[in-house]
């Protein structure tokens, strides 16, 4: 399923919807999140449309357009630093490596460009909380 899906996104499946979170076709300064609450009688059956819809798509999602409407949350409290890689000619952003649902929030890590990682925190609506830099590994 990884292969029919945007380059450096999450899917996180919950009780009631399918999330996917991703930074676009440029990573920047923001995320964007899809949501989808379509029921199937069982998780087969879900997994088989979402595969056929995605491989439907595929020419439309190579050609780098968007399928639907999503929510853009913007990364606050990180700087240019964080954001975009020194010394280089063009825009290399943050890369996404986790998505987690913590309680009634979404933790999302993303991998900062010139090394440090920043915790990013949106509640259940996907607003944003605050943003935590986490220490260098």
């Amino acid at each position: 399923m990884s292969a029919l899906l945007p380059h450096d996104s999450v899917i996180c499946l919950t009780d009631s919807k399918f999330v996917l979170f991703w930074n676009g076709w440029v990573s920047t300064g923001h995320i964007l999140i899809r949501e989808s609450a379509e029921r199937y009688s069982s998780l087969d059956k879900g997994l088989a449309r979402v595969l056929l819809a995605l491989e439907g798509w595929r020419g439309d999602i190579e050609a780098g357009k968007f399928l639907h409407e999503y929510k853009e949350v913007q990364f606050q409290g990180l700087d240019r630093d964080f954001l975009f890689a020194r010394n280089v000619a063009n825009r290399v952003g943050p890369r996404l490596s986790d998505v987690k649902r913590v309680g009634n929030e979404w933790h999302i890590v993303e991998d900062g460009p010139n090394g440090g990682s920043a915790l990013i925190v949106l509640d259940d609506k996907y607003d944003f909380i605050r943003t935590t830099l986490l220490p260098f590994k």
